[in-house]
């Protein structure tokens, strides 16, 4: 799972209710990812938290309907990457065999593709044996890799709730949006092709209610922050 996501995760993944009843015929094997749990260094950090900025920008609080509230969040988590990569704790060093020493930024080594490799290293060091990788949301990107890299040492791959592979955010962004619209027009279609819809034009009554949450955008959010969460 992830990004992010512990190693105390195993506790949930490793259960009849992902497995199903031959969870007990697995060993399964977790591990904090670079700059997670108790990998160092690590991500969490002052400098990388989007608070230590700006207390009030808090995710419900930025209207993304609005072209400036937008450019005022977007020019703080900036300021925060920035802050963020130039921390010293990142700035490493290591020698060689040889006794050369060589720096290099651990953010520039903690990637997807780092990830895929420290699995390949967790494997040689539990047996040396054949894999069946599990891998939800961003994990499945994890995942992928690792079957594209490693494909010898994979035995099952299961990819649960794709995400796009694609690094490119803007492009990401655009995707996405393009499959939304395209689950509004295909739910619409069903409806009005269908015998069961309720209503006579349900793109109009789509449109009513897209314009009716936008116009009241501000004020679901701020209950939304308000509200408790419920378990």
């Amino acid at each position: 799972e992830g990004p992010g996501s512990l190693s105390d995760c195993v506790y949930a993944m490793g259960s009849e209710m992902f497995l199903g009843p031959s969870a007990g015929t697995y060993n399964v094997i977790s591990f904090d990812q670079r700059g997670m749990g108790r990998s160092e260094p690590t991500f969490v950090v002052d400098e990388c938290m989007k608070e230590t900025h700006d207390p009030e920008l808090l995710t419900l609080q930025v209207n993304y309907l609005d072209e400036q509230s937008v450019r005022t969040a977007s020019r703080i988590y900036k300021q925060r990457n920035l802050e963020c990569w130039a921390r010293k704790d990142f700035l490493l060093n290591s020698t060689a065999r040889d006794g050369t020493t060589k720096s290099y930024h651990f953010l520039q080594y903690s990637g997807t593709r780092q990830l895929a490799e420290d699995i390949e290293r967790v494997r040689r060091l539990v047996g040396d044996q054949k894999l069946s990788v599990y891998g939800i949301s961003y994990g499945t990107t994890v995942m992928g890799t690792y079957a594209t890299v490693f494909p010898n040492h994979v035995n099952l791959l299961v990819l649960d709730g794709s995400t796009c592979p694609d690094n490119d955010i803007v492009d990401w962004i655009d995707v996405l949006a393009r499959s939304m619209n395209q689950r509004i027009d295909y739910f619409i279609a069903s409806c009005e092709f269908g015998t069961q819809c309720g209503r006579k034009n349900m793109r109009s009554c789509v449109n009513k209610l897209n314009n009716l949450l936008q116009g009241n955008a501000k004020d679901l959010m701020d209950t939304l922050a308000l509200s408790p969460a419920k378990a």
